[in-house]
C-alpha cells in the first residue's frame, strides 16, 4: 500500500521533535534529505557524494573513497532511528529506516498492538469471534483517530499540503541571495558575489533565464532589492558609506539615495511610499532602542516615523489597504521581551497599534527566526491577501511558512502552514502570479587562524582553516605557546570541547556527554582547560585536565573568565543579578568578592594580563555601546569607574579582547565600520594607555565568509605565539523557485 507523502513528512517532524533527535542538526538534515528525494522519486540521486556536498557541505573535491564521513554518520542515522523506535516511537504508525549499505530510506506502516484490554478478555473466555469483533471496532476507532490526528497536525502547521516541486534558479559557487520578482511575473532581481570581487552585487535576469544584467558596480554590500508596483525601478539596501535604501531603473542606471541608514524596503501598494526600518544593532529581538521604522515618500522629502512609542521596531510590511503596516516591534522596554515582542498592525496615519499574537502562535511549534539573514527574528516578508509569509524553523534550519491575519480584527486566527520542507536555511520569499523565489543558504563555521607576529602586529601570511568539517565550530582558546588549541563543536552530534594539537593535526573529544559542554579556555600551559555545562537550566563552569583527570566545580549560575598563573583566584561573572559584574574568589580561603561592578552596564569577557597585573573587560552599556577598558589586579583598585582606563570610545559594538602576548596590545573584535573585524590597540607597557589610534588587523567584509559568532559573554577571539584563531562563517545559497496558491 502506498503511503500518503503527508503522513511520511508527519512522521519525520515527529522524528526530528524528539529527545532523540535534539541537538544533532546535520543528521536531521541528513534524514530530511534523503526522505524529500525519495518522495520526489529521485531516489537515484541519493549517493555518498551528493549527501556529502548537499547535507555537509563538503567541496567537490570530496572522494568517499577517502573520506568515511558519510558511511559513519548514516550508521549514527540508523543507530538513533533505532533508539526512537524502541522507546518514544515504540507505537508509531509509520517506519523509516535506513537500510545498511545505502543511503534511500524505507517506508513501511505498522499494525498497532491491540491493547492490554483484549488481552484480558481472551484470558476471561470470551469467544474467538467476539474478541475478533471488538478488535476489529479497536482497528477502526484507532484509523479513525490516526486520521483525525493526521488532519489536526496538519491544521496545525506541522504538516500541509504535498511538498511543491521546487526548481533551482540561479547555480553559482558562492553566495545568491536577496530574490525579488517584479510585480508581473517576467523579471528576477537578486544579489550575488558571482563577480569574485568578494562583495554582493545587485543582478537582474528574465524569469525565462536568459542571460543576467549587473545593476550595482561598488565596493560595498548591495542587497534587498524589491520591485516597484509598475516594475519600472527597485529598491535597494547598500552598505555605503554607512548605509541606506537607494533607488534604480529596473534594468540599470542612475542611483539615488532615499534613506540613510534604511533597510528591509517595501513599496507601497499605490507606489508612492517606502516603508522601511533603521537597525541600530544585531540584538534588535531583546534590545529597546534598537531599530525603529519609517515611511518616505518615494519622491524624497523627510521620513515619518511609524509607532514612535515602541520601545523598538522592526520590517514593516505593507497591509493590502495600504493603510496599515505590519511590524517586528516591542512595545514596552520595561517588561521581559517575550511579553511585548510581537508582530503588530500599526495604522500609517496614527491609531493604536493591534498586537497580532502571531508569535505566541508559532512558538506553539516551537518555531524560531532563521539563523541568517535575520539572526533568530521571526520577520514578516510580505502580505498578500489574507496571509503573512515568513521563514521559520528551529536549530540550524529554517523553511518557508504563511499564517493568516483576519480582516478586521488583524489578529492570527488560524495555525501556520508550512510551505517548503528542505533541510538548509530557506528563507527571503517573493511571490507574483503564483511563482514563489527564495533564497536557500549553507552555513558552516569553523576556527580558523591568522599567522602573526602578534607583539609586533605583522601579519606572516593570509588566514588559514584549522578546523575541516561540516559541523560548527566556535570558542577557540590556544596555549601560550600555538601549538594547542581547544574549541567547541557539534561534530559527534552534541556540544562537545574538543583539542587539536596544531603540530600534528591529530584532533581528539575531550568531553563526550549527553550534555552539552560551551565556552573552552586553556591554560597558559596548555595542562588544563575550563569550560561551562548547561544542568537544568543552570550554567556550571568547571575546569579539569587535558588527560582527563575529574573536573573541579568553579561556579554556578556564572560566566568563568579564568585563573591567576599562581592558581590563587579564579574570576567570573556573576549572572544571578544585574547589571552583571565581576568577581574574584580566593582558592585558598574559600571566600569571594565583588570586583568590578557598574550600575549600568554588565561586565563580561574579563582576561588576565600575562603579568597578571591588569585585567582587560568589556562593559555592555547597551546593546549599540559596548566599550572595553582595563584596570589594574588585584588590590580593589578597578572597583571604581575612575580607575577604569577606556581602549574604545563606545557608539558602536566593541567586544572580545584578547592581550598579546608581551602585554602591550590588546586584539579585538570591532563593528566599527559595520563588519566584524579584526583591531589591535597598542598600549604604553606601564600605564596600559592606549599610545595610538586603533589599527584595522583584518576586514572580514567578504559576503560569503564573515568573521563567526565571538559572542558577547563569551571569549571567542585566541591569541598565542605565531597566530590569532577565531571562528569564521561561510555562507553559499542559490535562488530556487516553485508554484503556489497564494490566496
Amino acid at each position: 500500500m502506498e503511503i500518503d507523502p503527508t503522513a511520511i513528512r508527519v512522521q519525520v517532524e515527529r522524528i526530528l521533535g524528539s529527545r532523540y533527535f535534539s541537538g544533532v542538526q546535520r543528521l536531521s538534515e541528513f534524514l530530511r534529505f534523503v526522505v524529500e528525494r525519495t518522495l520526489a522519486e529521485r531516489e537515484a540521486e541519493i549517493k555518498e557524494y551528493l549527501v556529502a556536498v548537499e547535507v555537509y557541505r563538503r567541496d567537490s573535491s570530496f572522494d568517499p573513497k577517502l573520506d568515511s564521513t558519510i558511511r559513519v554518520e548514516a550508521s549514527k542515522l540508523r543507530a538513533r532511528l533505532n533508539e526512537y523506535y524502541e522507546n518514544e516511537g515504540g507505537a508509531d504508525p509509520i517506519l523509516i529506516t535506513i537500510p545498511k549499505g545505502r543511503y534511500v530510506p524505507r517506508f513501511e506502516t505498522r499494525s498497532v498492538p491491540p491493547p492490554p484490554v483484549l488481552a484480558g478478555l481472551r484470558e476471561s473466555g470470551i469467544g474467538l469471534k467476539r474478541v475478533s469483533s471488538i478488535w476489529l471496532l479497536v482497528v477502526v476507532l484507532v484509523a479513525v483517530a490516526l486520521g483525525a490526528t493526521w488532519w489536526i497536525i496538519g491544521r496545525s502547521g506541522q504538516a500541509s499540503a504535498p511538498a511543491p516541486a521546487i526548481t533551482r534558479i540561479t547555480s553559482d559557487v558562492g553566495l545568491t541571495a536577496y530574490p525579488a520578482l517584479s510585480p508581473d511575473g517576467s523579471l528576477l532581481a537578486y544579489a550575488s558575489d558571482r563577480d569574485g570581487d568578494g562583495d554582493l552585487e545587485l543582478w537582474v535576469q528574465p524569469v525565462a533565464g536568459r542571460d543576467p544584467i549587473r545593476l550595482t558596480r561598488s565596493e560595498a554590500d548591495e542587497t534587498e532589492p524589491v520591485f516597484s508596483p509598475d516594475g519600472s525601478r527597485i529598491a535597494f539596501r547598500s552598505s555605503r558609506d554607512g548605509g541606506g535604501i537607494y533607488l534604480v531603473p529596473a534594468l540599470g542606471g542612475t542611483e539615488r539615495l532615499l534613506a540613510a541608514g534604511g533597510n528591509h524596503a517595501r513599496f507601497s501598494p499605490d507606489g508612492r511610499w517606502l516603508a522601511y526600518s533603521v537597525t541600530n544593532t544585531r540584538f534588535y529581538a531583546t534590545s529597546p532602542g534598537s531599530g525603529s521604522a519609517w515611511v518616505v515618500s518615494v519622491d524624497g522629502g523627510p521620513p515619518r516615523r511609524i509607532a514612535p512609542g515602541f520601545a523598538s521596531a522592526h520590517y514593516p510590511v505593507w497591509a493590502p489597504d495600504g493603510k496599515h503596516l505590519l511590524l517586528l516591534g516591542r512595545s514596552d522596554a520595561g517588561r521581559p521581551a517575550d511579553e511585548t515582542m510581537d508582530w503588530w498592525v500599526v495604522p500609517v496615519d496614527g491609531g493604536v497599534p493591534v498586537r497580532t499574537n502571531a508569535h505566541p502562535e508559532l512558538r506553539k511549534l516551537r518555531l524560531g527566526g532563521p539563523t541568517w539573514p535575520y539572526w533568530g527574528a521571526l520577520v514578516p516578508e510580505l502580505w498578500l491577501g489574507e496571509h503573512v509569509f515568513f521563514s521559520a524553523g528551529a536549530q540550524h534550519t529554517s523553511n518557508l511558512w504563511r499564517i493568516r491575519i483576519a480582516p478586521g480584527t488583524w489578529r492570527v486566527d488560524s495555525p501556520p502552514e508550512r510551505l517548503t520542507f528542505g533541510s538548509g536555511l530557506e528563507t527571503q520569499p517573493s511571490i507574483a502570479l503564483g511563482r514563489v523565489v527564495f533564497a536557500s543558504v549553507a552555513l558552516n563555521q569553523e576556527v580558523w587562524s591568522l599567522p602573526i607576529d602578534v607583539d609586533a602586529g605583522r601579519i606572516k601570511a593570509p588566514v588559514e582553516r584549522l578546523t575541516r568539517n561540516a559541523a560548527t565550530d566556535n570558542w577557540p582558546s590556544l596555549s601560550e605557546d600555538g601549538r594547542t588549541l581547544v574549541f567547541y563543536s557539534d561534530r559527534s552530534g552534541n556540544g562537545d570541547i574538543w583539542l587539536k594539537n596544531l603540530e600534528t593535526g591529530l584532533e581528539r573529544a575531550l568531553t563526550s556527554t549527553q550534555a552539552t559542554e560551551d565556552w573552552p579556555e586553556i591554560a597558559p600551559d596548555g595542562r588544563s582547560f575550563s569550560y561551562h555545562v548547561r544542568v537544568n537550566n543552570r550554567k556550571v563552569a568547571y575546569r579539569r585536565s587535558i588527560d582527563g583527570a575529574d573536573p573541579e566545580k568553579v561556579c554556578e549560575i556564572c560566566d568563568y573568565m579564568g585563573r591567576t598563573r599562581d592558581g590563587a583566584w579564579d574570576l567570573y561573572t556573576d549572572i544571578r543579578l544585574e547589571p552583571y559584574g565581576i568577581r574574584m574568589r580566593s582558592r585558598s580561603l574559600g571566600t569571594e568578592r565583588a570586583f568590578l561592578n557598574h550600575p549600568k552596564a554588565g561586565l563580561f569577557q574579563a582576561l588576565l594580563s600575562p603579568d597578571d597585573r591588569w585585567i582587560v573587560f568589556s562593559a555592555h552599556f547597551s546593546a549599540t555601546d559596548r566599550r572595553i577598558f582595563i584596570v589594574p589586579f588585584p588590590e580593589g583598585a578597578g572597583s571604581s569607574e575612575r580607575d577604569w582606563i577606556p581602549l574604545t570610545g563606545g557608539g558602536c559594538e566593541d567586544i572580545a579582547p584578547h592581550w598579546s602576548t608581551d602585554g602591550n596590545s590588546v586584539y579585538y573584535v570591532s563593528w566599527s565600520d559595520g563588519f566584524s573585524c579584526l583591531k589591535l590597540q597598542r598600549l604604553d607597557p606601564m600605564t596600559k594607555r592606549p599610545t595610538e589610534a586603533a589599527a584595522t588587523v583584518a576586514h572580514f567584509h567578504a559576503a560569503s565568509r564573515r568573521l563567526g559568532n565571538v559572542g558577547v559573554s563569551q571569549r571567542g577571539l585566541a591569541v598565542a605565539a605565531g597566530r590569532i584563531a577565531f571562528p569564521v562563517q561561510e555562507i553559499t545559497g542559490n535562488v530556487w523557485s516553485f508554484m503556489t496558491r497564494t490566496r
